[in-house]
């Protein structure tokens, strides 16, 4: 697997908001793809994070989970500071299966 940006525009978001992530696979040929269902994820805000959360499959909102499974979403919230450059920037790291 290749580690690559994948940057997506979206448009224009309110508090409140809930924004849905889609993780992709690039391979090393620039191909794009989904992953599986039951793929597993490291995700964390890197930017941002004075204006969003991420929110799991279970309601639990934090900025960083060690563990996590799409959907992914970003909630924004209510108390954005608007005089502050509000780009927002999530890492997110593939976790393989574990071998039993």
């Amino acid at each position: 697997m290749c580690n690559r940006n994948l940057k997506k525009e979206l448009s224009p978001i309110y508090p409140g908001d809930t924004i849905n992530v889609s993780i992709h696979f690039i391979d090393d040929n620039g191909n794009e793809a989904l992953f599986d269902s039951t793929a597993r994820f490291e995700a964390g805000l890197v930017s941002g994070c004075e204006s969003v959360l991420v929110l799991n499959c279970n309601g639990e909102m934090k900025k960083y989970f060690e563990e996590i499974r799409e959907p992914i979403r970003l909630v924004i919230l209510d108390s954005i500071p608007w005089d502050v450059d509000n780009k927002i920037q999530l890492h997110v790291g593939y976790l393989p299966e574990e071998e039993e």
